[in-house]
């Protein structure tokens, strides 16, 4: 529900919840061709989807808001939302 030709911050959040990264984020449901993917990487080069589950927190009328669980890293992890268009 956000305007595409304009640079606007998309409300993004995460932590750790016990041995994992709960990654939150909100998905229009009206963009009904667009895939999103929640990867993770602990060297930025190799992504990965391994191990990764959502669910909907919140079913609003235009929107959801998805909680992507990621497995933790040992040191670090990188994690990123794709959100892509056939």
């Amino acid at each position: 529900a956000m305007n595409p030709a304009a640079n606007d911050q998309v409300a993004i959040s995460g932590e750790k919840v016990g041995n994992a990264l709960a990654f939150i984020y909100t998905r229009n449901k009206a963009a009904t061709d667009a895939t999103y993917t929640v990867a993770w990487s602990d060297d930025l080069s190799t992504w990965s989807t391994a191990g990764v589950t959502s669910s909907v927190l919140t079913d609003g009328a235009t929107t959801q808001q998805i909680k992507a669980l990621v497995p933790a890293g040992v040191n670090r992890r990188f994690v990123h939302l794709k959100v892509t268009r056939p």
